[in-house]
């Protein structure tokens, strides 16, 4: 179970989305901020150090892509702590995987959303890779777990 001060921020253009992402987060003890596009969500991550980021793939006015491109510019910039960042996407994690770990995205989670997948993230989201800056965060597999060093 994360921390008393653990955070996740969840950007999705779909409430429904947001609510359901939200609802398990803070079951798991984590404190849960929203963000309805990319632009909402580079200005929260630039104000608060969130643990664990889940950025949906497609929305307007800045998709995921950009605003994930940007939210670790800004980590390196400020030597702020590595969020953990996942990409969710209709599409899945073949088509878009590579570009978001090109953005600089952790992993790519499919819609519909695996819950049991989310719960284990949110569990594990202030652990070992917190407090790392993004220069010299650990590698993370394909499923999005860090790997040992």
């Amino acid at each position: 179970m994360p921390g008393p001060s653990a955070r996740a921020l969840v950007v999705d253009d779909n409430q429904l989305n947001r609510e359901l992402l939200g609802v398990i987060l803070a079951s798991q003890g984590l404190k849960v901020d929203f963000a309805v596009n990319g632009q909402q969500a580079v200005l929260l991550a630039k104000a608060i150090a969130f643990d664990l980021i889940f950025m949906d793939f497609h929305m307007p006015l800045m998709d995921g892509l950009a605003a994930t491109a940007l939210i670790r510019e800004e980590e390196r910039r400020t030597a702020k702590p590595r969020a953990r960042l996942f990409m969710v996407s209709a599409c899945g994690e073949s088509e878009v995987g590579l570009q978001a770990r090109f953005a600089g995205a952790d992993g790519c989670i499919g819609k519909p959303i695996d819950f049991k997948r989310i719960v284990e993230l949110a569990r594990c989201a202030d652990s070992p890779a917190d407090g790392e800056h993004a220069k010299d965060a650990a590698p993370v597999d394909r499923q999005g777990i860090v790997a040992k060093r």
